[in-house]
């Protein structure tokens, strides 16, 4: 009589080979790049789409290939939303630019009222770093609430 696959051998292999592929996939240093994962569900889409004669298209074969076209669309999906998480939107773009026009703005008109037109034009280089610093410590106070 075959052993049954819920032995404790067989069981404990399985658990071996789970814990083998957990810590391989714990080494990922991207985990959330699905690319592979999506080049390979679209060639077996096609492998599967290529085998297909119209004698073998039936309905079970046709919602096969759809639900390997769906998980093609829902690994695209997961990868664009991943992408998604770090971009900023159109509408906070632009006010972030608001902000930093603002800043610059401001850092100029503060750095020449503090000088008068003679010490403006005797130190021009040393006022510039002064505000090209003023301005890079202004932007990195800039915050979307």
């Amino acid at each position: 009589m075959p052993q049954s696959v819920t032995t404790r051998y067989y069981s404990a292999a399985h658990r071996e080979s789970l814990r083998e592929l957990t810590e391989t996939h714990l080494r990922n240093p991207d985990p959330l790049n699905m690319l592979e994962e999506f080049a390979l569900a679209r060639a077996v889409f096609e492998t599967f789409v290529a085998r297909v004669t119209a004698e073998s298209l039936t309905a079970e074969v046709a919602a096969v290939a759809i639900r390997l076209l769906s998980n093609i669309t829902c690994i695209a999906k997961r990868i664009e939303d991943v992408r998604a998480q770090d971009a900023i939107n159109r509408h906070d773009l632009v006010r972030v630019m608001e902000l930093m026009g603002r800043a610059v703005n401001d850092v100029i008109d503060r750095q020449i009222a503090a000088r008068s037109p003679s010490a403006l034009c005797e130190d021009a280089e040393a006022v510039a770093m002064r505000i090209k610093e003023d301005i890079r410590n202004r932007w990195m106070e800039i915050q979307l609430d």
